[in-house]
């Protein structure tokens, strides 16, 4: 079964349009049901865009040739060959299918936000997290499913002993760029600000890694991390005004890692925008205990949630809007 990619792009568009007004109507709803229904509109897209064709977008195009070379790989070639990290290259190893493969690393992730709904209780955090993570599942479902269990760790190991290095082992399981979490999760712009030193002077003495990061590449360049950076001030902001405790360290960290982080994805490494969005999903999974002592009122939390997942969202709702109208030309 293959999806036309019209009909794709359909369920891509409708299911975060659906979204937005679930989270409009969280405080007449209640967190309870606006959860719930959450849930099963994400999973619809999540479980929709398993069946988009393989050539959908340039990221599935590339997965498909990848998880193909990889299912006839044997023995010591799968090491040579894979760039995956160890959650994903297991995944290929057990289905050697590039549709089951993308079959099973779906499923992973509606499990991953069931879990993520469990674990936490404002509408606030879910909207951040699904409007980070749910529009990469028709192309970075790797990085997606590496949001969800990064937040998943956050919110499971609150309050465990050793929660930099699980959040860690999390990250690095599930993608490369998510190792950074345990040095985020531990809220000072010092060890962020050591690990942005080191990324740029490797990037200076390794051409590969200045190629990986997107340097002089102007496609990237143009407006790389600006919609994560507004994300970021936006949280910050809410933050800094309803919950008190949140004020002094955490604020002051938290504003320096993310100017420090843009700064660098616009003046030269465009792929640090992932950095951005990570810092985003810590602050967002961190601020639960504070907002529930802030007690912040159901109907702000829903208007934040509205106002924080309309920001992330309505970009790639736009662009999906105007390459719906390219192929409507075409056909």
């Amino acid at each position: 079964m293959e999806l036309s990619a019209a009909n794709t792009i359909a369920f891509e568009f409708a299911v975060p349009a659906l979204l937005l007004l679930v989270f409009a109507l969280g405080d007449a709803l209640g967190t309870g049901l606006a959860k719930t229904l959450m849930l099963w509109l994400a999973a619809v897209q999540i479980a929709a865009v398993v069946f988009r064709p393989e050539d959908y977008n340039t990221d599935t195009w590339a997965y498909y040739n990848y998880v193909e070379l990889l299912s006839e790989a044997e023995g010591n070639e799968v090491l040579l060959l894979t760039k995956f990290e160890p959650l994903h290259l297991v995944l290929v190893l057990l289905t050697r299918d590039f549709r089951w493969w993308l079959v099973v690393e779906n499923l992973l992730g509606v499990g991953l936000l069931w879990t993520l709904c469990r674990r936490t209780e404002r509408l606030e955090t879910i909207a951040v997290v699904v409007g980070l993570a749910l529009p990469l599942f028709s192309s970075s479902v790797r990085f997606a499913n590496g949001l969800l269990a990064v937040a998943c760790a956050l919110a499971v190991f609150r309050d465990a002993r050793g929660r930099t290095l699980l959040t860690t082992v999390v990250g690095g399981a599930t993608h490369v760029s998510l190792l950074l979490v345990g040095v985020m999760q531990r809220r000072s712009w010092v060890p962020i600000a050591c690990v942005l030193l080191g990324f740029v002077a490797l990037a200076l003495v390794n051409e590969d890694l200045r190629g990986r990061a997107g340097a002089g590449d102007d496609a990237e360049f143009a407006g790389a991390g600006t919609r994560s950076f507004a994300g970021c001030l936006l949280l910050i902001g809410y933050l800094r005004a309803v919950a008190p405790a949140y004020r002094g360290k955490l604020l002051r960290s938290d504003l320096l890692a993310a100017c420090g982080v843009y700064a660098l994805s616009m003046l030269f490494f465009p792929v640090l925008n992932r950095w951005l969005i990570l810092l985003m999903l810590v602050m967002v999974v961190d601020a639960e205990p504070l907002l529930a002592g802030a007690t912040v009122r159901r109907s702000t939390g829903a208007l934040a949630a509205v106002g924080l997942y309309a920001l992330l969202t309505l970009p790639f709702l736009f662009k999906l809007a105007s390459t719906w109208g390219a192929e409507a030309l075409e056909g």
